[in-house]
């Protein structure tokens, strides 16, 4: 398929007197056809979109046509925004779409649209100052509800921003340089200007105001006192407790092949999702400086022992001969375990259909080691926010004053080979 110079529409087999060729899509297996269509219904404003849609698609193909794997691999690779825009692109395509977000949710990934940034017009420093100041404000939450798992449009903060960037217009145009000179009268010009919608949504910035500035005048609006609770309902996790893991650990060792325990030991004492261990290529291993053997199943360089490094490295080395590289990302983007037992049968033959509850146990083990801070455990094995949080519930009300901040951050520098002490 081929897209044309403004980008809104391709050639393709399914035209009038078209023909499909030797590969064409429409002649393949469903995922083919509705990555097609997907191409075909799709009609992006811009040359740029539309290159954007035809290389996340087809490589989406390229993916597919290799192996699951590959596919699982592809999709961690891409970013947030690319994820979101793959889905955008996929929307008409009911199968496609929903296969999309089942490999979402499988492999924890975000599909999340950058937050645009905002732009200002030609306003006094003064003026420009608090709104800056409200927008990183804003900024912040935001991003902290989309890292909670909340969906976001790209324009959020621009909207929040409007209603006040309005109201300093009306201000600059009324003769003042600084918010500390707004009055009433100024509030009444901005409603006479706006509907109803808009005052509403400024209220949250002019309480931001009050407590940044010192008005000329009352302009103080008195709080509304809130009573009443919240409760929230928290479901029971099932996890196993440090005994039985390590009972299943010795079995599985006696049972399992060296390889096959590798992958086990990565779910039931690491707490890796099973999906992101059969995604590790060797982009994500590598020798440091001290000639150690580390990998980097999410964002944290990780060691192994030694037993299971040399079992790693011997796989590593079999799907890229030409591993190490000086820089990891140089290796080949080749999935490694599937040469030791298929995906589609671990669940069985591994772990008997106790995937969930040992990768379960295994982050409940390490919080209950101290490894407490959310950030620094997502880092490491990859496991969303929500999921982190929903097993924090389980712990008893007073386990998190086992870690004391000073604890966490030497512990963060040595993770991240930064420990000089």
């Amino acid at each position: 398929m081929l897209i044309s110079n403004k980008g809104s529409r391709g050639d393709h087999c399914q035209r009038k007197l078209g023909r499909p060729g030797e590969d064409c899509w429409f002649e393949k297996g469903s995922l083919h056809q509705q990555v097609a269509n997907a191409l075909l219904k799709y009609k992006p404003k811009t040359l740029e979109l539309a290159e954007l849609r035809e290389r996340l698609l087809r490589n989406l193909i390229s993916s597919i046509e290799l192996s699951e794997l590959a596919v699982d691999s592809y999709l961690t690779g891409l970013s947030d925004d690319d994820r979101a825009y793959l889905l955008r692109y996929t929307a008409s395509q009911d199968e496609l779409y929903l296969w999309l977000q089942k490999k979402f949710h499988d492999l924890e990934l975000i599909s999340q649209y950058s937050l645009l940034s905002v732009s200002y017009p030609e306003l006094p420093d003064s003026l420009l100052a608090l709104l800056k100041e409200w927008e990183n404000l804003n900024r912040r939450r935001l991003l902290r509800r989309i890292k909670n798992g909340f969906d976001r449009s790209p324009r959020a903060l621009i909207r929040l921003l409007s209603e006040a960037i309005r109201l300093a217009m009306i201000l600059h145009e009324n003769g003042k340089v600084s918010w500390s000179q707004m009055t009433l009268a100024d509030q009444l010009d901005f409603a006479k200007k706006n509907n109803k919608a808009a005052i509403t949504k400024l209220k949250p910035f002019i309480k931001f105001l009050e407590k940044a500035t010192v008005f000329s005048g009352g302009i103080a609006m008195p709080e509304k006192k809130k009573n009443f609770s919240v409760l929230k309902e928290t479901h029971a996790v099932d996890y196993l407790m440090p005994k039985q893991v390590e009972e299943r650990i010795n079995q599985a060792k006696k049972e399992l092949s060296k390889e096959e325990f590798l992958i086990f030991w990565l779910v039931a004492k690491m707490g890796l999702n099973l999906a992101r261990v059969y995604a590790i290529t060797p982009r994500q291993v590598t020798i440091n400086s001290q000639g150690n053997l580390v990998f980097r199943p999410a964002k944290t360089w990780s060691p192994l022992p030694k037993n299971l490094s040399n079992i790693l490295e011997s796989l590593i080395r079999k799907a890229d001969p030409n591993w190490p590289y000086s820089n990891p990302d140089d290796a080949l983007p080749a999935t490694v375990m599937e040469q030791i037992s298929p995906y589609s049968t671990a669940h069985r033959t591994i772990f008997n259909y106790e995937v969930q509850l040992l990768r379960t146990s295994a982050l409940m083990m390490l919080m209950l080691r101290g490894m407490l801070d959310r950030k620094t455990l997502s880092n490491l094995t990859g496991t969303s926010w929500p999921t982190l949080r929903t097993l924090e519930f389980q712990l008893s009300s007073d386990i998190h004053s086992f870690a004391s901040h000073d604890f966490i951050k030497s512990r963060n520098k040595a993770i991240l080979g930064d420990d000089s002490e």
